[in-house]
């Protein structure tokens, strides 16, 4: 897919912001630049894209999960020495201690504040370099909206680790995360932007990257930044920012283009996921063999290596596994006798979370995450062909969902009531098992009341979490609406851990390994 190129090495330099020593240090004068725009395009791939090679890929925020009520700690067997080290070795992320990072050895190394102002810098060295570089102009200006597209994933990702809720109290005072947006060399320090700055310039580098994409943009690659992923992630930040008109606007441009959804019901593999049969041939929204939401995608095999890492035996549960209560939010209809051939329901219980063991043929449940199925493998068969995360259309139908109840909830104008149900429910058929029964609306289901505004709201972040779950939307979207209690039990005999309502660990530390490289940061309070 993408390939290093160790060869142009203008990115043999390391991060000042914490965690890497030297921020695009220069390097000897041997070592070669890139001269044309065709070598710095390979920079680009390889050093601001997510790199996709099978040794050095990168893992984006693998732990995520582990902070949320998506996920639980399985019993396991007491006085079995492998099994409870690798309770331990989970502990400090699934009990929010502050600690975290220096703890778990699966965040030890390049952690993701190196990790993604790494790739920050990959982005600053391609826009500086573009000026300098000989090629055709339409070219770079296509580059130029890629990674300037890039650039604002990444700082809204790293603001809303490391900083508070952009609707949490005054954003232009709380601490976000220090903005570098250029590749010179300066020796200073740089300490945290506000969470208003950090969002500001998202906001920018994602008008200015789409604008120049939507007139020079030529990839056709899923795996490329087009200008429809830049206007998904606007429709997204305006979302976090609570600028309701704005996310509608920018969810309406993306679907007017491309409003498709994947029917569940039409996938070949259909009668061996409500079945339960395991064969490794799974359909899946990142496949894009079989997917058309598709926007753009990253990630590889390697992403849910965490996960599978947490299971032992062949017989036996995961330690950390998908929750009892995610797996019961899923709902399934007219369907007494369990019977899948009448009706399967929502068969995104079937796809998407597919069971790691067996007994009698009766599911268990002990999960593995969903994703394993997304990316076109079950059970560890493992696929490049296929992702893990990315942008789809089904978030921006949500999207543009919650922004209408929000405005209905203050205007009460029933019109937006009518056009938030009309997105859910276009969703929802395309995930509902039609082969046999016809799918029924929202509105017109006994057992769902979606009465009042409040109610409806409650109802979309509940469809939110079930179809986004696993792409590290869960954390995010619990931050915003309101930073509830969580509860987390772990070990045997159990200790429970809490997350309280609006507790300071709703922001992750800064490592305690970047705070040393710069005096000038403040870290998050606990």
């Amino acid at each position: 897919m993408r390939r290093l190129i160790s060869r142009y090495s203008i990115l043999l330099v390391f991060c000042v912001l914490a965690g890497c020593n030297d921020f695009l240090e220069e390097t000897s004068q041997s070592e070669v630049r890139p001269s044309t725009v065709e070598e710095l395009y390979q920079v680009m791939l390889g050093e601001a894209y997510p790199r996709m090679t099978s040794l050095n890929g990168d893992i984006i925020m693998p732990y995520l999960e582990l902070l949320t009520d998506n996920m639980q700690s399985n019993d396991v067997v007491s006085g079995n020495e492998a099994v409870l080290n690798l309770v331990e070795k989970f502990r400090p992320i699934f009990s929010w201690k502050k600690e975290m990072y220096e703890e778990c050895a699966l965040v030890s190394g390049m952690g993701t504040w190196d990790l993604y102002y790494s790739r920050i810098c990959g982005c600053n060295v391609v826009l500086d370099y573009l000026d300098r570089v000989s090629g055709d102009t339409e070219r770079k200006c296509d580059m130029r909206g890629q990674v300037l597209v890039l650039r604002g994933w990444w700082y809204l990702q790293l603001v809303n680790l490391y900083g508070l809720p952009y609707n949490e109290g005054d954003p232009a005072k709380n601490p976000g995360v220090p903005l570098k947006l250029s590749m010179e060399v300066t020796g200073e320090l740089l300490p945290r932007n506000s969470v208003a700055e950090v969002y500001g310039q998202i906001e920018k580098d994602l008008l200015e990257g789409t604008a120049l994409l939507k007139k020079y943009g030529t990839e056709t690659s899923a795996w490329k930044m087009s200008y429809l992923a830049g206007m998904s992630l606007l429709s997204r930040m305006y979302l976090y920012m609570e600028n309701w008109d704005k996310a509608i606007v920018y969810a309406d441009s993306v679907l007017e283009v491309r409003s498709g959804l994947c029917d569940f019901s039409r996938f070949d593999d259909v009668e061996n996921a409500v079945s339960g049969n395991i064969d490794g041939t799974y359909s899946g929204v990142y496949n894009s063999s079989v997917s058309n939401e598709i926007i753009w995608m990253y990630g590889n095999s390697n992403e849910n290596t965490l996960y599978i890492s947490m299971t032992y035996g062949s017989r036996d549960p995961a330690l950390y596994a998908i929750s009892d209560e995610l797996v019961d939010c899923f709902e399934k209809l007219n369907n007494p006798g369990n019977d899948p051939k009448v009706d399967a329901g929502d068969l995104r219980r079937c796809y998407e979370i597919v069971s790691g063991y067996y007994y009698d043929n009766q599911m268990v449940k002990h999960y593995y995450p969903y994703w394993v199925t997304k990316q076109g493998r079950a059970n560890g068969i493992y696929s490049f062909s296929c992702s893990a995360k990315g942008l789809r259309t089904a978030e921006l139908y949500l999207n543009r969902a919650e922004a209408y109840i929000q405005k209905y909830r203050k205007e009460g104008d029933v019109g937006f009531r009518e056009r938030a149900l009309a997105d859910l429910n276009t969703l929802r058929e395309s995930r509902f098992d039609t082969r046999h029964v016809d799918y029924v609306p929202v509105e017109r289901r006994a057992d769902i009341d979606v009465s009042t505004a409040d109610r409806l709201y409650d109802f979309c972040l509940l469809e939110r979490r079930r179809e986004l779950m696993f792409e590290d939307h869960r954390w995010f979207d619990l931050r915003r609406t309101g930073m509830p209690r969580l509860e987390h039990k772990v070990g045997s005999p159990a200790t429970t851990y809490v997350l309280e309502v609006a507790s300071p660990h709703y922001v992750l530390p800064i490592p305690e390994a970047v705070m040393k490289d710069n005096a000038r940061l403040e870290q998050n309070k606990y």
